[in-house]
């Protein structure tokens, strides 16, 4: 979903560039279907804003789909089945204050409670509807991008479970990358004084921290004693039964906090090393050079 939003905001209105975007954002559903909310969102933004690219978006996004229901066929017996079964459309039976409370603030599977920097974009979808940002670049792919994580958001809220048996909001994992896009507008409408960025910092903090537990700490021992894959489950609720406060007790702080300290140097070091792997790539191929003066002399956009 990343590259296909990437494309529409480098577009340039460039046939080829809506044909990728309508690729990867083909890849995405393929991959994962609940995510045809998104790409459904995303192709009226381009009836919208490009209409005479909207041939060149769809026909992009034909190939991975055709895949998709040729699997479909080969494996489940017909195009339109999935590995669900009939559970692909019975499941949706979660009551819709029930489902959105808890997978944005369940303190075993919410959103803003394993990633509380995302607040930030709960700000940035409104401030996209603000008249102070209306001339501001992109505005209406954000205002685009804010309905789409919504309507995703409200669909995942209708499923049965709670996407258990793993760390943290799994349902809701393919919105993120939307939500960190979203947090460029609530900047822009908060602006960037001192409470705004220590604010920032100690979510973004929290919100490292806690996937760093994950990552360090996780081992479906939680679901063992306290399962949560139902909304009807207390430990879903609870939070002292939280999967958290579970991985806190086992450890205990001094080793809670350990693993995260650890984990975090290790994956921090990782980081680094890929990503001055990938400039000094960049920088051989002249790639970074190429950027730079594309950015400092930008082509004019074909009306």
């Amino acid at each position: 979903m990343r590259p296909g939003i990437y494309c529409l905001i480098r577009s340039q209105g460039e046939a080829k560039t809506y044909a990728l975007s309508g690729l990867f954002i083909g890849l995405a559903v393929a991959a994962r279907l609940p995510t045809a909310m998104v790409a459904l969102v995303l192709t009226v933004y381009v009836l919208h804003r490009s209409p005479r690219r909207l041939p060149h978006f769809v026909a992009g996004t034909l190939a991975p789909l055709a895949f998709l229901l040729w699997y479909n066929h080969s494996t489940f017996g017909s195009p339109i089945a999935q590995g669900y079964g009939a559970e692909a459309s019975t499941g949706w039976t979660t009551p819709l204050p029930m489902g959105l409370v808890g997978l944005l603030l369940s303190p075993s599977k919410g959103l803003l409670i394993y990633s509380p920097v995302f607040w930030f974009s709960i700000a940035g979808i409104a401030a996209s509807w603000t008249k102070g940002l209306r001339d501001s670049p992109h505005i209406w792919l954000f205002r685009y991008l804010g309905v789409a994580v919504v309507s995703y958001t409200v669909l995942l809220s209708k499923w049965r479970g709670t996407g258990g048996w793993c760390f943290g909001p799994r349902l809701l994992v393919d919105a993120t990358p939307l939500l960190v896009l979203l947090m460029i507008p609530a900047f822009k409408w908060l602006g960037r004084g001192r409470v705004v960025l220590v604010t920032l910092g100690v979510l973004l903090a929290i919100s490292i921290a806690v996937q760093l537990a994950g990552l360090s700490m996780f081992d479906f021992g939680w679901y063992g004693l306290l399962p949560a894959t139902r909304y009807d489950e207390p430990a879903f609720w609870s939070i002292r039964h939280s999967e958290l406060a579970f991985y806190l007790d086992r450890f205990g702080v001094g080793g809670f906090l350990g693993r995260i300290l650890g984990q975090g140097a290790v994956s921090g070091i990782l980081a680094l090393s890929v990503t001055a792997g990938a400039l000094y790539l960049l920088r051989r191929r002249g790639l970074l050079e190429q950027h730079r003066e594309e950015t400092e002399h930008p082509r004019k956009k074909p009306v």
